[in-house]
């Protein structure tokens, strides 16, 4: 329908002038030079990129709109083109809908144009990013085109345009909840990491969010490939209903599992545990997948094994900063849910840690992590706003005796100081929110390096 909905356009709507926004204007316009296109996002120009908006306005056939009323005009059109984060509930876009406009993504045109047999895709609530670069990282040493793309590469159009794909091109597709989103494709191998709730405000419920995470096998046959973490219950559920070969991974249960100090596959070993170059237990999760994948690809066990000890970890995931006065400083800022966070701390087991935490309030709940501080060995904890407030109360629900010392700050200046001050050498000092960033920083990655920014002016 996409494809074929776009020839038959006089004018089309793209809503969205960010990365994928960008790579939409680009693709429609290379195919088609003198077809109006508007383009509609609700920053302001002078936020947008500049030099996306130079290109505009050197095309006579385009129309820039931007403001906070910006999509007010989608009904007025039959075809848009859809970023993935907007939520499809804005009432601009509920009333196009039943007026009958067509939403197209960027994913569903890239699954239109590409062989299915060639799409390696990866879902999930926290790992897909790492899962997604270790099985392009595996694969690119054995095969000769392997393209990463999606959230962690570059959106999947721009990468079609970039080289020609031939039958021996493949892509390693990270796939996020608003991604998946009532699409209507899976791809041909699909890998599912563990879900707990997260984009809540964006889904409207759980349920809503793990039907869409569904999507990833949804549309398999039992030609395909689903790979799934057999330890969590959403993805075993999803994993009984799909029509696709199914093969579970997981630390306790799955074909592909630990067995004391070694990755085995089918009772084969892949991997020892003390080749993984990533901290952390949750991360063996991560590492599972490409592990099949690479046999799927009928790599030597050896191969593989070299592959994965040659990954270098993600920027904003457990990313080492630096040491100062015998101080370790960590970035997990991607650590967006409380689960994350968990996870992080027990990759530091044993350790003394200053944990900086708390964010932008989505209404998870932050039990969790509270169970999380209180078993592991916290020296103090930092908390931002407006979340901060919530995991102290958690913490304090569940002990009143054995509570670390905590502090409130309203910027990262403050928490990196904060945190020099009361560490002691030895100690780690972790980044880690386990909350959105939105309500003190533009995004997890400005939030970063104003962490990365901190520190350096510690010395």
């Amino acid at each position: 329908m996409g494809i074929t909905a776009l020839s038959l356009a006089t004018r089309i709507l793209i809503l969205g002038a960010g990365r994928e926004g960008i790579s939409n204007y680009r693709f429609v316009r290379a195919r088609y030079p003198n077809l109006p296109i508007t383009i509609a996002d609700e920053s302001s120009a002078e936020n947008l990129n500049t030099d996306f908006v130079a290109q505009l306005q050197n095309d006579l056939n385009a129309t820039l709109i931007t403001g906070p009323k910006a999509f007010d005009i989608t009904p007025q059109f039959d075809i848009a083109l859809k970023s993935p984060g907007i939520p499809p509930h804005l009432e601009p876009l509920r009333v196009a809908q039943k007026r009958g406009t067509r939403f197209i993504t960027n994913m569903q045109l890239f699954f239109e144009l590409v062989p299915h047999k060639q799409t390696i895709g990866v879902t999930g609530t926290k790992g897909k990013s790492t899962t997604t670069a270790l099985i392009h990282h595996v694969l690119s040493q054995h095969l000769s085109d392997v393209r990463l793309l999606g959230n962690i590469g570059l959106p999947p159009l721009t990468v079609l345009e970039s080289t020609p794909i031939t039958s021996q091109t493949y892509f390693v597709i990270e796939m996020s909840s608003y991604q998946l989103h009532e699409f209507p494709y899976s791809p041909h191998i699909a890998v599912l990491q563990n879900i707990v709730p997260e984009h809540l405000t964006w889904h409207g419920s759980f349920e809503a969010y793990v039907d869409a995470k569904a999507n990833i096998t949804r549309h398999q046959s039992n030609n395909d490939l689903f790979l799934y973490n057999s330890d969590g219950e959403f993805p075993t559920k999803i994993a009984n209903q799909s029509q696709a070969q199914k093969i579970g991974f997981g630390i306790r249960d799955g074909r592909c599992a630990r067995q004391e100090q070694q990755l085995v596959f089918d009772d084969q070993i892949l991997l020892s545990i003390d080749d993984v170059p990533l901290r952390g237990e949750f991360n063996l999760y991560n590492v599972m997948p490409a592990l099949v994948i690479g046999k799927h690809f009928e790599m030597t066990t050896e191969q593989i094994a070299a592959a994965v000890r040659t990954f270098q970890p993600l920027a904003h995931r457990l990313e080492y900063v630096t040491t100062i006065n015998g101080v370790e400083y960590y970035d997990d800022s991607l650590a967006t849910v409380p689960e994350a966070t968990v996870a992080a701390l027990e990759g530091f087991r044993g350790r003394s840690i200053v944990l900086i935490a708390g964010g932008y309030d989505r209404g998870v709940d932050y039990t969790p992590l509270a169970r999380g501080i209180l078993n592991a060995n916290i020296r103090c904890l930092i908390l931002f706003p407006t979340t901060g407030n919530r995991i102290e109360t958690a913490i304090h629900s569940l002990s009143h005796t054995k509570t670390p010392p905590i502090y409130h700050v309203d910027n990262m200046p403050d928490a990196v100081n904060l945190a020099a001050r009361l560490s002691q050498s030895g100690d780690v000092v972790l980044m880690s929110p386990a909350s959105a960033s939105f309500n003190l920083f533009r995004d997890y990655a400005d939030r970063s390096q104003q962490y990365k920014a901190a520190i350096a002016a510690l010395q």
